[in-house]
C-alpha cells in the first residue's frame, strides 16, 4: 500500500492517548534512553500485522484483475466480429479466461480469509460477556485495523500495527515528550527519525536504533525523503532533504577496547556479577545477532547493549542466574556473543 502523508496525521485523541505511555516511557534528563524505551516497548508489545498488510495488495490485485474479467467477454466478442480467430485460438483464450476466473476467486478468497482470521482473533480477545457484543466488538475493532489512517487507541488496544501505525505512535508519544523528530517516507514505507549532532538515528519498529546509513544498506536503498512536522498535529510535513547514503559512514572496525565497554554494560543489565571467576573449562554457548558492527556508534551504543541483553535473557530465562561470562566479539561484519553458563551441581529434589 502507498504511503501517503496523510496516513500518518495526528489529532487530538491520537495525543491523548499516548499522554500516558509517554510519561512511563521518559528517562529522567536522558532523550536518547527516553527513545530506547520507546523503541523497546514498541519491539516488545506491538505486532507487526501482516494480515493487514497483506489486504491491501490482495484488495488491489482483485480490482485490477477483476477489471480484466469484467470487460474481458465484451473485447473478445468485438475482436471475433472485426478478426477471422481459428478455433485453436478460440479453446487457449477460453482457457486463459477460466484461470484469470481461478486466480480472481484465490485472492477473493485470500481477502475474506484475512478479513475473517482478525475477526475471530478479537472475538476470542474480547472481554464481553454476550456473544452477540463479542461479535460486534470483534467486528469493529477489525474495520478499525485495516481501514487506512488507524486511530492510535485501537493500535493500543489491539498490539497490531504496520509500518506507518508505527511511525504515528511513535511521532505521537515523541510529540507528548517535546522530541524533535523527523519522517523517513518511501513509497511503501516509513519511518521516524531523530537528528543528534546533525546525523540521522533512525526509529523503526525494532531495535536497536539505526544510523541512517546502515538503514538504507539494511532496506537496500540509496537514498530517501526526509520530511518534518510543521505542527503538533503532522497535519502539514514540511520536505526537508533527499538523504544519499554516504558509505564512508559504514565502517565495520571496531576496537576491542570498544567490545570490552559492549560486554561490561551487557554484565550490568543481566547483573552477572564476578565473571573474571567463571570456569574457563566450559564450552561457550554462542549467540548470533544480526547487528552490524557499523551500526556502533556512542549514540547508538546503548540500543545495541539493550538488544544483546534481550537476546541472552531469552534464551536462558530464569535460568540466567547460571551464566558466569559473556564475551562479545566480531562474525562476519556483525556481533556475537558467546555465553558462558554453567550447569548447578545439584538438581533440586522435585518431592
Amino acid at each position: 500500500m502507498p504511503i501517503l502523508l496523510e496516513h500518518i496525521q495526528l489529532n487530538d485523541e491520537d495525543l491523548k492517548d499516548t499522554k500516558h505511555l509517554a510519561e512511563i516511557l521518559k528517562y529522567k534528563n536522558n532523550s536518547i534512553k527516553t527513545i530506547i524505551n520507546v523503541l523497546e516497548w514498541e519491539d516488545s508489545n506491538i505486532r507487526y500485522c501482516y494480515e493487514k498488510s497483506n489486504v491491501y495488495y490482495f484488495i488491489t490485485f482483485f480490482i485490477i484483475v477483476g477489471l480484466v474479467w469484467a470487460i474481458f467477454p465484451e473485447v473478445w466478442l468485438w475482436c471475433e466480429q472485426v478478426f477471422c480467430i481459428s478455433p485453436t485460438i478460440h479453446i487457449i483464450i477460453c482457457c486463459l479466461y477460466f484461470i484469470i476466473t481461478i486466480i480472481l476467486f484465490l485472492f477473493l478468497c485470500g481477502v475474506v480469509g484475512t478479513f475473517l482470521h482478525l475477526w475471530a482473533t478479537f472475538f476470542t480477545l474480547s472481554k464481553c460477556d454476550s456473544k452477540i457484543l463479542k461479535l460486534k466488538e470483534g467486528l469493529f475493532t477489525t474495520l478499525s485495523l485495516i481501514w487506512i489512517s488507524t486511530s492510535l487507541k485501537t493500535i493500543l488496544k489491539t498490539k497490531y500495527a504496520i509500518c506507518r501505525d508505527y511511525a504515528k505512535l511513535t511521532s505521537a508519544i515523541l510529540h507528548n515528550l517535546n522530541i524533535k523528530h523527523y519522517f523517513l517516507v518511501y513509497p511503501t514505507h516509513v519511518a521516524v527519525a531523530v537528528k543528534i549532532d546533525d546525523y540521522y538515528y533512525v526509529i523503526d519498529q525494532k531495535l536497536p536504533i539505526y544510523k541512517i546509513d546502515v538503514w538504507l544498506k539494511k532496506l537496500g536503498k540509496e537514498k530517501v525523503k526526509i520530511y518534518t512536522p510543521v505542527d503538533i498535529y503532522n497535519s502539514k510535513l514540511k520536505f526537508v532533504e533527499k538523504y544519499y547514503k554516504n558509505e564512508n559512514n559504514l565502517k565495520s572496525e571496531i576496537s576491542d577496547d570498544i567490545l570490552r565497554k559492549i560486554e561490561e554494560d551487557v554484565k550490568k543489565e543481566l547483573q552477572i556479577k564476578n565473571a573474571e571467576q567463571y570456569n574457563k573449562k566450559v564450552e561457550p554457548i554462542p549467540v548470533k545477532l544480526s547487528i552490524p558492527i557499523e551500526n556502533y556508534d556512542e549514540i547508538t551504543h546503548y540500543s545495541i547493549v539493550r538488544v544483546i541483553s534481550k537476546e541472552i535473557y531469552n534464551k536462558f530465562l530464569t535460568n540466567i542466574k547460571n551464566v558466569s561470562n559473556i564475551e562479545i566479539k566480531k562474525d562476519e561484519g556483525k556481533f556475537a556473543v558467546n555465553v558462558y553458563y554453567e550447569i548447578p551441581n545439584s538438581i533440586p529434589n522435585s518431592k
